[in-house]
């Protein structure tokens, strides 16, 4: 059960009850829960202390530094020039117009939380969406916050491993290995296959975002992330 609170800072705006009274009456009683580690009693002044503590719980890249992040942002503006640069389908045109410079701000000083936090708005989101089952098309809700987790992580990582890449071909370094970065709740079978495999660095270069990237991509391609949501990044392979 979830509820808006006002007043709060938008990454903070929605709570989750861990109790099965009702909103109002766990508030009361004082039962209101973040969701997600860690566990802790929490009131409405707590949600405006230790704003950046979610800072705190982002993935592990072992090479965030100063000079990967050149690469990255090197690599990021040349896709912005190329005339066809990806943007998040469930992103609204509010969204898309923003999205490259608060990509930008992520790459040069934040990582995947920064995006994430700059990225929750309602208005940078469609509301709805549209999706194919049983041949007919539907459409459903989008859910904001499962939105803006999908593809703050999808693309700070996206842009790590194309960064790290080209900074280890530079080096002469040919081969990086998949490892989580972060343990996450739930992980495609396909995805978890590929824990601690060895790839050519140049492999994974040439993968980016080939799966899905330009339209209609081929899904059998080799690429990290692996999926979505995907939680694996690389490390080097000296």
């Amino acid at each position: 059960m979830t509820e808006q609170v006002r007043g709060t800072p938008s990454h903070y705006s929605t709570i989750t009850y861990r109790s099965t009274l009702s909103p109002c009456a766990a508030r009361k009683m004082g039962k209101i829960h973040r969701s997600g580690p860690p566990r802790r009693l929490l009131t409405r002044e707590y949600l405006h202390v230790n704003v950046n503590e979610r800072y705190l719980e982002m993935m592990n890249f072992e090479e965030l530094n100063e000079k990967t992040r050149g690469y990255m942002l090197t690599e990021f503006e040349a896709e912005e020039a190329s005339g066809n640069p990806y943007r998040g389908e469930r992103l609204s045109a509010a969204g898309r117009a923003a999205f490259p410079d608060l990509m930008r701000q992520a790459i040069q000083t934040g990582n995947e939380q920064s995006l994430r936090s700059a990225l929750m708005k309602s208005a940078y989101w469609n509301p709805t969406e549209t999706y194919v089952r049983d041949g007919i098309a539907r459409t459903r809700n989008i859910n904001l916050h499962q939105a803006v987790e999908q593809l703050s992580l999808s693309e700070f990582n996206t842009w790590y491993v194309r960064g790290l890449t080209k900074r280890l071909m530079d080096e002469g370094v040919r081969s990086c290995q998949a490892y989580r970065g972060e343990t996450p709740k739930w992980e495609p079978g396909e995805c978890a296959a590929h824990e601690g495999q060895i790839f050519s660095v140049e492999d994974i270069y040439k993968g980016h975002r080939v799966k899905y990237w330009p339209k209609p991509g081929n899904p059998d391609a080799l690429s990290i992330p692996f999926t979505p949501g995907c939680h694996h990044t690389i490390r080097r392979v000296e």
